[in-house]
């Protein structure tokens, strides 16, 4: 991505992304259970070779062979920096 106006200049470039998946990873005689994964994510790319990039996600899973009840809730915050040469 190469922003029209590069920080300094202007605010760099800006992406917003929202993402939902559906795992089931039960099969046969195998019970995994299923998981929903809602993510949402902001990127800054302040120059064409340098980006940084927040993401949130919240997975739910239910119905697994888990120790416990075999449901629960992850929460992740990931925070990623990348440069281009």
């Amino acid at each position: 991505i190469s922003p029209l106006t590069p920080f300094g200049q202007g605010a760099g470039a800006w992406q917003v992304a929202v993402r939902y998946d559906f795992l089931d990873l039960n099969d046969g005689g195998v019970v995994g259970g299923e998981g929903n994964t809602w993510l949402v994510g902001l990127n800054w790319f302040p120059h064409a070779y340098v980006g940084f990039k927040l993401n949130y996600s919240r997975q739910e899973i239910e119905d697994g062979d888990l120790p416990g009840n075999g449901e629960g809730d992850i929460d992740v915050i990931s925070l990623r920096t990348q440069f281009d040469f």
